[in-house]
């Protein structure tokens, strides 16, 4: 239940990774309890849970950093070096 910092980009061996979704669970234990996703597209983030789509800030508030349970980032591809 402690919130993370989720960072929307960052840099690792000058390699670009961009987020694209979290995945979140609110319950006391992994198989019972209620889970979601954020999407990001277009630099938009959209909370989708069950049978609805809600606009969701960027970077996430705490309300949906402390139930993250899995993150997905992109890797951004570089034009080769000369």
């Amino acid at each position: 239940m402690t919130p993370i910092e989720v960072p929307v980009t960052f840099e690792l061996k000058e390699v670009t990774y961009h987020l694209r979704g979290v995945i979140c669970h609110m319950g006391s234990t992994i198989p019972s309890g209620h889970y979601y996703s954020v999407v990001i597209q277009e630099n938009k983030a959209y909370k989708i849970d069950d049978d609805s789509i809600q606009p969701c800030p960027l970077p996430f508030p705490d309300r949906i950093n402390r139930h993250i349970y899995g993150i997905m980032y992109e890797r951004q591809e570089t034009q080769a070096r000369p």
